[in-house]
C-alpha cells in the first residue's frame, strides 16, 4: 500500500540525505494516487476527479503521467462523521 511505502522509505527523513531518491519516492507516491483515483472513479467519480485535479497531472504521449503539479486541498476529500 502507499501507506507502507511511505513508512518504508520515510521521504521526510530521506530528503535530508538523498534529495534525488526522495524525488523518485514522491513521484511514485503521486503515480500511486493516480491509480487510486482510477479505482475510485466508478464508485466515487467526484472524489476521483478531485484527486486528479489536485495532482495536476501532465500526461506523456502514451497517456501515462509524466509530471505532477500538485495543488492545495482546501476542503477534505471525506467529511468527518460526527
Amino acid at each position: 500500500t502507499l501507506d507502507q511505502y511511505v513508512t518504508h522509505y520515510e521521504p521526510y527523513k530521506l530528503f535530508k540525505t538523498d534529495k534525488e531518491k526522495t524525488e523518485g519516492v514522491l513521484w511514485n507516491l503521486l503515480y500511486g494516487l493516480t491509480k487510486v483515483s482510477e479505482l475510485l472513479d466508478p464508485i466515487m467519480p467526484t472524489t476521483a476527479q478531485k484527486i486528479v485535479l489536485l495532482l495536476g497531472i501532465t500526461n506523456d504521449i502514451n497517456g501515462e503521467p509524466a509530471t505532477f503539479h500538485t495543488g492545495v486541498l482546501t476542503t477534505p476529500l471525506f467529511a468527518r462523521k460526527e
